[in-house]
């Protein structure tokens, strides 16, 4: 988290409550959170997060409002699944995160995964981006009979990410 909030700060984007899971095990949640995120570390978990969601309604303006992320893209020590409780309505409403990374001394010992790509003008960048209200360095599996409502500020409402090589 110390990377993240440093460069979430040169960035001038803002998340005020960041809940990160970094163990295996089932997680309830339930209740209004604005300007929060469930952040999961795939990283340093070996095994099954489950998010239950439980009348839940959560909102993140500048970044996707459940992250799951994952240095290694094709991580399968880490399951994740999210699990609306039946007879629930939830919301997640995410944003974009999009941070140019490109000259960032530390930017190996971040967490996040970095998009390597070319710009339309065929300009190569490096940069953080993650579009959905729920993205995903790693796959994630839906269960559950409650209703899911999702809302992407930024065209995509759930985004696995899949890695470029240039």
């Amino acid at each position: 988290v110390h990377m993240k909030k440093e460069l979430l700060e040169k960035e001038n984007i803002k998340i005020d409550k960041i809940i990160k899971i970094t163990q295996a095990g089932e997680y309830i949640f339930s209740g209004k959170l604005e300007d929060g995120q469930i952040a999961v570390d795939a990283n340093k978990i070996n095994g099954e997060v489950k998010i239950i969601l439980n009348n839940l309604d959560i909102e993140c303006e500048n970044a996707p409002a459940i992250f799951v992320y994952s240095k290694d893209i094709e991580n399968e020590k880490c399951k994740v699944v999210i699990s609306p409780m039946k007879g629930t309505e939830n919301t997640v409403k995410g944003g974009k995160l999009k941070v140019d990374v490109q000259g960032w001394e530390a930017q190996d010992d971040v967490l996040y995964y970095i998009e390597k790509d070319y710009d339309d003008d065929g300009t190569y960048y490096e940069r953080y981006k993650y579009d959905g209200a729920i993205s995903s360095d790693i796959s994630i599996t839906f269960d559950g009979e409650g209703i899911l409502n999702v809302n992407g500020n930024a065209k995509e409402g759930i985004e696995k990410y899949y890695g470029f090589t240039p």
